[in-house]
């Protein structure tokens, strides 16, 4: 129910359903980074312990690694995110959301040429993806 919600950017109701997932399955790492993922989108600051629960729980997976790491970016946590989301492209190259938001950290860190390589396959016609807006934006700004 919470990924339905959330797919309908109905976020703060979808922190409820995920706060009683975690509550059934604490140690799920999936289940944690969606966590994570809703109340990131709600503006909510619990989504960064979800996050980091999930990477104790699973550090390889891509799509754990982008989550944290894309939390961290927008907080400014430029030196520990870049890493990250680097890992997480590398290990996903085919996900454009992990691509855009590693561009976007790299944007914001001042590595304008290695953001404007992430974000020209974006714009691909073939590539579909929700950010396809912003991510051309940024690279007319850069």
């Amino acid at each position: 129910m919470g990924g339905a919600l959330v797919a309908d950017d109905r976020y703060k109701e979808a922190i409820f359903h995920y706060e009683y997932a975690v509550k059934t399955a604490p140690n799920d790492f999936a289940v944690l980074n969606d966590a994570a993922n809703a109340f990131h989108k709600a503006g909510d600051p619990r989504a960064r312990g979800y996050a980091e629960r999930a990477f104790k729980i699973s550090p390889k997976n891509p799509h754990v690694m982008d989550t944290l790491g894309w939390i961290l970016a927008e907080k400014g946590e430029l030196q520990r995110a870049l890493p990250l989301l680097q890992a997480a492209t590398d290990a996903a190259p085919g996900v454009p959301n992990i691509r855009y938001h590693y561009a976007v950290a790299l944007a914001k860190a001042g590595k304008k040429a290695e953001a404007r390589k992430m974000l020209q396959p974006l714009l691909s016609p073939n590539v579909v993806f929700d950010k396809k807006n912003e991510a051309r934006q940024l690279l007319e700004q850069l």
